[in-house]
């Protein structure tokens, strides 16, 4: 097969990576101040807050914030640290709700309207002179890309539109993530550096070997064993991916069966990506299996024609990651559709398994500091770029 198409600026990408010192709690810190807390992060979708009031909460892994997203009464995506201004109580402890009327502190009752402004300081006679719009929940900055809801925790970072560069384009992905719903977070606890768990989601090369019994033949063919990927694009800051299906699939009894009640869904892939919008299937590839999106700097995304996929790692230490795994399957019309669904779900989460149990040992290998680089290949372009990223933002701090 011929070499595949990439498209993009290569320039300063390293295939010799050093990642001495990487593991340690020095470089982990380094990690969350100059990448974490100045990224554009995702953390969720517009569609899961749709009424004015709803709100949701969440602790941000590695960065110890604790942040309220809420959307207004007209109608826009509010985040704020979920602290109260008064004594620094944890102002909403519910992981998820609707409330119209604002929050209320349990310490000494201080309330605030859902745009964050102070409404009520109780015994407010009792404080010296002060101003209440100086007290309002303190705000993160907060846009809204494709549904996806991204926080940034630096005032002096760029627009969010120049951080995603190409991505950033309305009609990418118009009308796609409406039209699903989740199976269900599965997350996970492993002894393992985040860079090495967005690696493993960066690049088919190792798909062959980790995961030959539950995804055998799905990928490449006979005229593409090693799975070379048909078409590559490296971004600033972003990447992406075409992955080829394989036409020689031979298929289950169990696909069959589940198959014949659903639409196809990973690991099995249907290639028509006729009606999708331009961000999916964007190599326009024929024998097409799924996309696979990478946002800098830690989430992973896999798109098909009736599915989507979300992996997202947070660094809690050099040597622990929390991994976040989310399908996202169509809404089933029949109860064969949702028993169906359950099929693909079961085989991702075991898939997921296995690059879990592979992360692990691969951190223990490279603590005792035997091997100090990584020799990549063309086809792990996006892991290249991945730590070309790295390097600059640790260098220079430049995406400022």
């Amino acid at each position: 097969m011929a070499e595949s198409p990439i498209r993009g600026d290569l320039a300063g990408i390293e295939f010799n990576v050093d990642v001495q010192g990487m593991f340690t709690e020095e470089a982990y810190q380094k990690d969350i101040d100059r990448i974490f807390k100045k990224a554009w992060l995702p953390i969720g979708h517009d569609y899961d807050l749709p009424n004015p009031g709803d709100y949701k909460t969440r602790r941000i892994p590695g960065l110890n914030y604790n942040v309220l997203i809420v959307r207004d009464k007209e109608n826009r995506i509010r985040a704020f640290h979920n602290v109260c201004r008064h004594r620094g109580n944890l102002l909403v402890c519910k992981e998820a709700g609707n409330s119209r009327q604002g929050f209320s502190c349990g310490y000494h009752g201080w309330t605030y309207n859902i745009d964050g402004s102070l409404r009520a300081m109780t015994d407010s006679n009792q404080f010296p002179p002060h101003e209440s719009e100086a007290l309002g929940l303190r705000e993160i900055r907060c846009e809204v890309r494709h549904t996806f809801i991204f926080l940034n925790f630096d005032k002096d970072a760029e627009n969010l539109d120049s951080w995603l560069g190409e991505l950033a384009s309305p009609d990418l992905y118009e009308g796609f993530f409406e039209n699903f719903r989740s199976t269900g977070l599965t997350s996970a606890t492993i002894r393992t550096n985040w860079n090495l768990c967005m690696d493993a989601f960066s690049e088919a090369y190792h798909t062959l070997f980790v995961h030959k019994n539950t995804a055998k033949d799905y990928l490449g063919s006979s005229d593409n064993p090693m799975r070379h990927n048909p078409a590559v694009e490296v971004m600033r800051w972003h990447a992406r991916i075409a992955t080829a299906a394989n036409p020689e699939h031979k298929w289950s009894p169990t696909e069959k069966l589940a198959y014949k009640y659903a639409a196809r869904a990973f690991p099995s892939f249907d290639s028509d990506s006729s009606g999708l919008p331009a961000g999916v299937n964007f190599g326009k590839i024929d024998s097409w299996a799924f996309d696979v999106v990478k946002f800098f700097p830690n989430l992973i995304m896999l798109t098909g024609r009736d599915w989507f996929i979300e992996v997202y790692a947070w660094p809690l230490a050099a040597d622990r990651t929390l991994c976040e795994f989310n399908t996202f399957l169509r809404n089933p019309k029949t109860y064969g559709e949702r028993v169906a669904q359950e099929f693909s779900y079961v085989v991702t989460r075991e898939i997921a398994q296995e690059d879990l149990y592979l992360l692990e040992r691969q951190q223990s290998a490279l603590e005792n500091g035997a091997v100090t680089n990584f020799f990549l290949s063309f086809q792990e372009l996006v892991v290249a770029h991945h730590y070309r990223n790295r390097a600059r933002l640790l260098s220079n701090g430049e995406g400022r």
